[in-house]
């Protein structure tokens, strides 16, 4: 049994013959799954390697972070129009499906689970925005053999021998958080308040700044704050008591207005220096310009029109590619690294020979720098046996006015 949709193209509508259990491509939404399951069957369990190279993205596409999922998708899919037209990924074209797991780990498991028991098992997944979502599929992930990436940055996760087919594309905060350390003692701070959630991320940060400072003469003080919570006046109180000369936030999605907006309530002038998440989250959106003073956030170059003289080579065309798929509300780095992703998997396949996830994981173990690079955020992403996330230096960060995001990327220079 057959039914026809009406399927939008730029020249007009057409219809469409879509046959239950079928995936049909179409015009400008070539790199979208549009797949009718049948009634019954089940999934083989293994990827066809002769087949597309399949992409699965597990994101929240509702909710509180729908806009940063959306462009994390916009990333994918102009890297898969790169790649595709140089020949895919390993001589096998990339088509990329889509669910939403509406932020919630539970949901992201059983989402991943039913594409991992299906008919087109994925060669690739992007494992959620956020760590909660990435740290409940792993074990999936793991056991199914399929390679996996995120843009969270919890360093849990850098962990070869427990999840050897996880790689990340955002360097952790223990290396962020370090690079900043170094560019507050260039400010003069002595006395640091940093402020995170209470939950594992929020945890995790916490210990990564009380590693940051060690020996650098900069006293810590800290607090967490409920990541449910809309009111966060309590804890910036207690942080106020301390006098400290900077606070470092550490937030995402509306986390950083409720900082923000507290700080403001307060009437605390104390400057502020919003970590990668904090500015991945677009301040200006979310927020009073006035409580944008002395507001800076730690992001890397790509995001930086002032840097643009020392973007990738490939940062111009990723930009622009984007950019055409829609309007660019959030920061860049959003859609730059799931674009990253792709490209780094493309070379690995290049240098494997295949797309094997064995021989792939091996040649992203020991990636060999192409040049110019395909890719975007760093200057290499230097994995290792040991290390599955970017390893970073100072050069790849920007500081900057949390000002308004011009496509994806801040205007203002420090």
């Amino acid at each position: 049994m057959s039914r026809h949709v009406r399927t939008v193209h730029r020249g007009g509508v057409s219809p469409v013959r879509i046959t239950p259990g079928r995936t049909i491509r179409t015009g400008a939404a070539a790199l979208a799954l549009i797949t009718l399951s049948a009634c019954g069957g089940g999934g083989t369990g293994k990827a066809d390697s002769h087949g597309p190279f399949r992409v699965l993205a597990v994101l929240p596409l509702s909710g509180a972070l729908a806009e940063q999922a959306k462009l994390q998708m916009s990333g994918l899919q102009a890297a898969a129009d790169d790649l595709n037209g140089r020949g895919g990924i390993g001589g096998r074209k990339i088509e990329i499906a889509s669910v939403d797991d509406k932020l919630n780990p539970t949901e992201a498991v059983s989402r991943l689970q039913s594409r991992l028991n299906g008919s087109e098992r994925p060669d690739y997944v992007l494992a959620g925005a956020t760590s909660n979502e990435t740290l409940a599929m792993l074990p999936a992930l793991t056991n199914a053999r399929v390679l996996s990436g995120t843009t969270a940055s919890d360093r849990s996760m850098d962990d070869p021998k427990k999840y050897p087919y996880h790689f990340g594309y955002q360097s952790a905060n223990d290396q962020n958080y370090a690079s900043a350390v170094r560019f507050m003692k260039t400010r003069g701070v002595r006395t640091l308040a940093f402020i995170a959630s209470n939950d594992a991320l929020g945890t995790y940060n916490r210990s990564a700044i009380e590693n940051a400072v060690k020996g650098t003469g900069i006293k810590l003080v800290a607090q967490s704050y409920d990541s449910k919570a809309t009111d966060l006046t309590a804890p910036l109180d207690a942080l106020r008591s301390a006098r400290p000369d900077l606070l470092l936030a550490s937030g995402y999605g509306p986390a950083v207005g409720y900082i923000l907006d507290a700080r403001q309530k307060l009437n605390w002038s104390v400057p502020v220096i919003g970590d990668s998440g904090f500015a991945g989250s677009n301040p200006a959106s979310l927020v009073d310009s006035s409580a944008l003073k002395d507001v800076l956030i730690q992001t890397f170059k790509v995001a930086a029109l002032s840097e643009r003289g020392s973007w990738q080579p490939a940062t111009e065309r990723m930009v622009k590619a984007v950019a055409a798929k829609g309007p660019v509300k959030q920061i860049i780095t959003l859609a730059a690294e799931p674009y990253d992703a792709l490209q780094v998997l493309g070379v690995a396949a290049e240098q494997a020979g295949g797309t094997d996830p064995a021989d792939l994981k091996k040649a992203m173990e020991s990636l060999k720098r192409p040049s110019p690079v395909p890719w975007t955020t760093y200057a290499a992403y230097a994995y290792s046996t040991k290390a599955h996330f970017p390893v970073v230096n100072d050069s790849d960060f920007s500081y900057l006015p949390a000002s308004v995001l011009v496509q994806g990327q801040f205007e203002a220079s420090s």
